[in-house]
């Protein structure tokens, strides 16, 4: 999902052809070309209206910054349908991969995401500087003391209820750390 202005070049370019490439490095300490990299290729389509509130409101956990530029009215969000990926881990470690063959599992709905980070707000064991900022079904992003961290799961959580396990888990465990930065 990206959030983008309806005046910027690569909307027109989008409109004109939504096919895209969209790169997540992990920048090792000799910069792009030494980490891992995956490109994602696809095509992107404006999100539906209905959507966009949910989009928003989630866009926003991660972005709260981001406010001032939905309220300009131009921004609108665009969500990408990754067709192939070309992943490249270090020298010879590389492949193509085709967008079915990464993830058989469901993606959590916006409802369930929603629920998952209220029941962890409401978690009254839950330090105070330690927010959730989305969660999927391998693992959760998470601001403490606004660092963002990805936690990821020991393995795939099929159900809410393993979720909410799993995040009644990393509180326990993060208690300590938030301690010390309270």
């Amino acid at each position: 999902m990206l959030l983008i202005s309806r005046l910027a070049e690569h909307t027109r370019n989008l409109h004109a052809d939504a096919r895209a490439g969209f790169l997540v490095a992990h920048a090792a300490d000799g910069g792009v070309l030494e980490g891992q990299r995956l490109t994602l290729l696809g095509s992107f389509a404006p999100a539906a209206p209905e959507e966009s509130g949910e989009l928003a409101r989630r866009y926003l956990r991660y972005h709260p910054d981001a406010e001032r530029y939905l309220q300009l009215g131009d921004f609108s969000f665009w969500v990408m349908s990754v067709e192939r990926m070309r992943y490249i881990g270090g020298f010879g470690a590389m492949g193509w991969l085709a967008g079915d063959e990464v993830d058989s599992l469901e993606p959590l709905s916006a409802a369930e995401e929603t629920s998952l980070c209220a029941e962890f707000d409401a978690n009254p064991a839950r330090p105070a500087v330690l927010r959730l900022l989305g969660i999927d079904r391998y693992g959760c992003d998470l601001l403490l003391a606004e660092a963002r961290n990805r936690f990821t799961f020991d393995y795939p959580k099929r159900t809410s209820g393993e979720l909410n396990a799993a995040l009644i888990d990393l509180i326990e465990r993060q208690k300590g750390r938030a301690g010390a930065m309270n």
